[in-house]
Order: C-alpha cells, then sequence, then structure tokens
C-alpha cells in the first residue's frame, strides 16, 4: 500500500495519502521490510535521484510520512510468526512477515491493500485500503 504514496501513478499516491490521513493521529509502525520494498521501484528503474532522497529523507512524500513512523526490526520471534502465520493460512511470505511484525510489535490494526488478508484470520485488526477505490462518505 505504501508503494502506492511513494512510487505510484500520481492518481494512486494522492488517493492513498487522503486515506492515510484517517490515521495521522495513530502511532505508525513499519517493518525493514516494508522500508526494504520501498526502494524496490528505485532500484529497478535505477533512478538514482529518487534513491538519494529516500536515502537523505529528502523526498517530501516520503520524508512526511515516514518521518512520524516507528521502524521495527525483523527478529527471529517475528520470523516464526511470520511462518507458523503461513502455514495457517494462504497469506504470501511478504504478507505473513508483514503481519507478524504487526502482531509482535504489538500493533492494533495492519493498514494493507491486499486482498488476501480477507481470507485469513488475522490475530489483529486488518484494515484494507484501496487507493484505486472511491472513497465511501462514512470515511
Amino acid at each position: 500500500m505504501l508503494i502506492y504514496a511513494l512510487d505510484g501513478a500520481l492518481h494512486l499516491q494522492q488517493r492513498t495519502l487522503q486515506q492515510l490521513e484517517r490515521y495521522a493521529q495513530a502511532d505508525l509502525v513499519i517493518s525493514d521490510l516494508v522500508r526494504m520494498e520501498c526502494l524496490v521501484g528505485p532500484l529497478r528503474t535505477a533512478d538514482q535521484i529518487r534513491l538519494l532522497a529516500h536515502s537523505f529523507g529528502e523526498d517530501f512524500v516520503f520524508r512526511s510520512f515516514f518521518s512520524d513512523c516507528s521502524v521495527v526490526p525483523l527478529h527471529p520471534e517475528v520470523m516464526e510468526r511470520a511462518a507458523e502465520l503461513r502455514a495457517a493460512t494462504r497469506l504470501q511470505t511478504a504478507d505473513a512477515i508483514h503481519l507478524a511484525a504487526a502482531v509482535h510489535w504489538g500493533c492494533d490494526a495492519l493498514l494493507t491493500n491486499d486482498r488476501a488478508f480477507q481470507l485469513a484470520q488475522a490475530p489483529i485488526e486488518v484494515l484494507r485500503l484501496e487507493p484505486d477505490q472511491p472513497m465511501s462518505p462514512q470515511t
């Protein structure tokens, strides 16, 4: 989901950032895996300017969103929990790691755009953002 905010098409960036504003007062936590995933697009396209912006915190979207986030490591306990979640659900590896990190670090909910979580019985609330869908009146 954060990929849309950082490296998506302009309309997806705007849509995602709009929806993320609902959680502006929340204590946001991301894992090292999220940070790594946010660098894939610039690395794939060899976008050196974007990579430098990520490295030095000079990119406005990156800085404005991530400046208030806590970045948590992926300890062995997180990876073991991810394996348990992957075995018990149909989640892909990265999704299981995201969920395990959220559970391990005591998060109340996981924000995602991944539909795979609809079928998984997650141990915490999963809030699905939909940047490609119009916002409903109650959001």
